[in-house]
């Protein structure tokens, strides 16, 4: 039998998964250095894991949620470490039914309100990722010269925010 976390994060599974499967099904295979679909699919599966699993072991790393009849429809996942000079926007997935409908928006301006003192917030994206890019800009993110660790221009863009704009 699951329990409730366990059921949660089963949830919160789901909406990455189908929030990335979507987004990524418009990128082309080659773009994203995938064989196949279901390898994508797997790829994603395994991303997860790790984003999950780098969350229990880290003090650093906040899951912030969003929830619509009792069932999470969006996550942003946040990391600290650098806290109060910058919080990095590590994850976010707004499951499709519930996208364009300003989740992402709203929880993006609720971090803002919740870390008031934080003068700098940094994301990146794939380059390829039109959507997030486009809801990025919106919000008032630059696009910078910001890279997270392990990640490179080669296939990923980075922005920021910066309150003292």
């Amino acid at each position: 039998m699951f329990g409730k976390t366990n059921l949660i994060v089963l949830n919160l599974k789901e909406v990455f998964l189908d929030a990335f499967v979507k987004c990524y099904f418009q990128i082309p295979l080659d773009v994203l250095k995938k064989p196949s679909r279901e390898a994508m699919v797997q790829w994603l599966d395994n991303v997860f894991e790790e984003i999950y699993a780098d969350y229990k072991s880290s003090k650093s790393s906040l899951w912030l949620s969003a929830k619509a009849n009792d069932k999470v429809v969006g996550f942003l996942v946040i990391d600290i470490a650098k806290y109060p000079e910058e919080i990095y926007l590590a994850q976010l997935a707004i499951d499709p039914p519930y996208q364009g409908g300003g989740i992402a928006s709203s929880m993006i301006h609720s971090l803002f309100d919740q870390f008031p003192e934080c003068g700098r917030f940094v994301v990146i994206t794939r380059s390829a990722n039109e959507e997030a890019k486009g809801l990025y800009n919106a919000l008032g993110f630059a696009p910078s010269s910001y890279m997270h660790e392990g990640y490179g221009r080669e296939f990923f863009t980075g922005f920021e925010y910066s309150k003292r704009q």
